[in-house]
């Protein structure tokens, strides 16, 4: 019997039922009825959401990308949001062909974007085209040129948290001269004042993406001082409004404005102001990944927004998702067991171990704040 209680006949049966539905899903992407085509790619975001289907598609990935392509072009609203889901799950689901399924679909989603005629406010397109960028790791040069299109957008009232998220995604994969010496002069500005947007999500975007610029700072230089930044934005106005941000009192904004953005501001706050990391663990088949750069959250949740329910199984069996992360999954990984006594020593809140941590952190709070007073 397998772990999943299944014998190995039935759990070959289910995989080959899995592959003939996809056949027929595939099938139906190109239907000429919309209803047709838009069940079709709900269906197949959901199987490759579920697991990994690489085997699956491997012969079929062009006859896939030339439905999306079609439906991104043509298609009503929800087929091109439908459509733009599926695109980086492709890519994703066949790493080895990431590049060139973003170099085939990248003139129609610029189009897309682009073009008046056909273009739509759906967020789920520039972040398809992020994505799509993002896993098949092209030249600096394209990735360029593709954050300047969402960069033209931060202005436009058009997507604007969706432009902001996606063009921090594809910071994080440049090089730290280029993003020091040309995203932060270029933008820390223009990003400081969106911290003052009345859409929650563009403040978070415009917050994180302020962390992911001073990080690369940060790591380029042990002597980065905040106040050096006065030079792109006023500092005083931009760490008063992080600051307010956390326990926003601004009257007339909804309440759920205000727990949603309160979580994500203390850790963007107590980063830039102290610079505290962020952390973030999770727990896969019994082991445990700590996330604690910007660049690795930003990329983590940019994973999180494409796989949705289906990212626990791609974490622990797609290989692309655990390069991405820097995380390998042990398939066969047997989890020890504690003695009470160990239990006490390793995972109590009053336990050695976790009392030297809290040590640790107020020392370097204070140390930050001594060379802050000097």
């Amino acid at each position: 019997m397998s772990a999943s209680g299944n014998s190995p006949d039935e759990e070959r049966d289910s995989d080959e039922q899995t592959s003939h539905d996809i056949e027929d899903y595939i099938e139906d992407l190109s239907d000429r009825r919309a209803f047709t085509r838009e069940a079709a790619l709900e269906s197949v975001i959901k199987q490759l959401r579920a697991s990994l289907r690489s085997d699956a598609l491997e012969n079929r990935h062009e006859t896939i990308l030339d439905a999306i392509k079609k439906s991104l072009k043509k298609g009503g609203e929800k087929e091109q949001r439908l459509s733009a889901t599926l695109l980086p799950l492709l890519s994703l689901s066949l790493g080895s062909s990431a590049e060139a399924i973003y170099q085939d679909a990248a003139p129609t989603l610029i189009e897309v974007l682009t073009n008046s005629r056909i273009s739509r406010d759906i967020p789920e397109v520039v972040h398809a085209a992020a994505m799509a960028n993002f896993v098949a790791a092209t030249d600096e040069p394209e990735t360029i040129k593709l954050m300047q299109l969402f960069q033209a957008m931060f202005s436009s009232g058009r997507t604007v948290a969706g432009a902001v998220h996606s063009w921090t995604l594809l910071a994080t994969t440049l090089s730290p001269s280029y993003v020091t010496n040309t995203l932060v002069p270029g933008h820390l500005g223009e990003l400081a004042a969106l911290l003052h947007s009345e859409d929650v999500d563009v403040r978070v975007a415009a917050g994180e993406a302020l962390a992911v610029l001073i990080e690369a700072l940060r790591n380029a230089s042990e002597t980065f001082d905040i106040d050096q930044l006065n030079d792109y934005t006023d500092v005083d106005d931009m760490l008063t409004t992080l600051e307010a941000l956390v326990s926003d009192k601004t009257k007339g904004r909804a309440k759920t404005d205000k727990v949603k953005q309160k979580l994500p501001f203390k850790q963007i706050t107590a980063y830039i102001v102290d610079g505290l990391e962020p952390l973030e663990s999770l727990s896969i088949l019994h082991q445990k990944f700590e996330f604690d750069t910007w660049e690795k959250l930003v990329q983590l949740n940019a994973l999180r927004d494409t796989l949705a329910e289906g990212f626990q199984a791609h974490f622990e069996s797609n290989e692309v998702v655990q390069d991405i992360l820097d995380s390998q999954v042990k398939r066969d990984f047997k989890k020890e067991k504690l003695n009470s006594q160990e239990k006490r020593a390793y995972m109590s809140p009053s336990s050695l171990l976790n009392k030297e941590r809290a040590k640790d952190r107020s020392r370097q709070r204070g140390m930050r704040e001594a060379e802050k007073f000097f």
